[in-house]
């Protein structure tokens, strides 16, 4: 997540081995508790790369919670949906993504 004139917007990671969880943790800490950054977009973001087989839409995107402390869906069948980006996203692409 990054700061684009005052409001919050996600960026791609492109090595997560270099993400500096301190310093994400600080801005998702000021968002929540001061006037940092504000917005309707995830501290934390996962989305699946857009190759291979079809993903269904409920779980291609998912924000990460701190209550429940893993990443969830954005969509969800019990409640509202959970924000992920206000603004346009850099979509996943195979030279980032992540196999698991």
């Amino acid at each position: 997540m990054a700061c684009d004139e005052r409001r919050a917007r996600l960026v791609l990671v492109e090595d997560v081995a270099a993400l500096d969880v301190a310093a994400v943790r600080q801005i998702a800490w000021d968002r929540r508790f001061g006037d940092t950054c504000p917005g309707y977009t995830a501290n934390l973001g996962l989305a699946v790369a857009e190759v291979g087989p079809p993903v269904r839409e409920e779980v291609r995107e998912a924000a990460w919670s701190f209550y429940a402390d893993r990443f969830v869906p954005t969509v969800r069948s019990n409640g509202a949906p959970l924000s992920f980006s206000e603004q346009p996203v850099e979509p996943c692409t195979p030279e980032y993504a992540i196999a698991g």
